[in-house]
């Protein structure tokens, strides 16, 4: 089996193909079962079922490009998240912010804006550690930045 680099994400493109499912299992442990392309508000997405994940749970991974959003509707969406109890996030693009209640995060880099989503639903007897959760999150979207060009 010969490995090839992902293309650089960019907008339009199939998400499933350039934020590949190891991208995924390097932030959230466990494996990726199914990668399957869906729009998002109007936005090119891909959804990742993830079995057996570091949260001790299985779920969910929602990555989007958010094409509609530009950086101005990137600040106004923030300022209403950070009155909402969201948190500002460093190091992840140019500015990012996680909403703990969802536990997704918004990045912007240059005029770019993406959303990463996790949705994980614990084992009865199990609470999913909501620092865990969004350090993983923070993770991928560190990674899905990094490779924006």
């Amino acid at each position: 089996m010969t490995s090839t680099a992902a293309p650089s994400l960019s907008a339009g493109s199939d998400l499933c193909a350039v934020v590949p499912s190891s991208t995924v299992t390097a932030a959230f442990g466990g494996s990726v079962t199914s990668a399957q392309p869906v729009v998002f508000l109007g936005n090119p997405s891909c959804i990742y079922a993830v079995k057996a994940s570091n949260l001790g749970a299985d779920g969910g991974i929602q990555v989007a490009d958010m094409v509609i959003w530009k950086a101005q509707n990137y600040q106004v969406a923030k300022q209403t998240g950070l009155s909402g109890g969201d948190v500002v996030v460093t190091g992840v693009g140019d500015d990012a912010y996680y909403d703990p209640t969802t536990t997704g995060l918004v990045f912007r880099k240059g005029d770019t804006v993406y959303f990463v989503l996790a949705q994980f639903k614990a084992p009865v007897g199990v609470v999913l550690d909501a620092a865990k959760v969004k350090a993983d999150v923070v993770a991928l979207a560190k990674t899905v930045a990094g490779r924006l060009s």
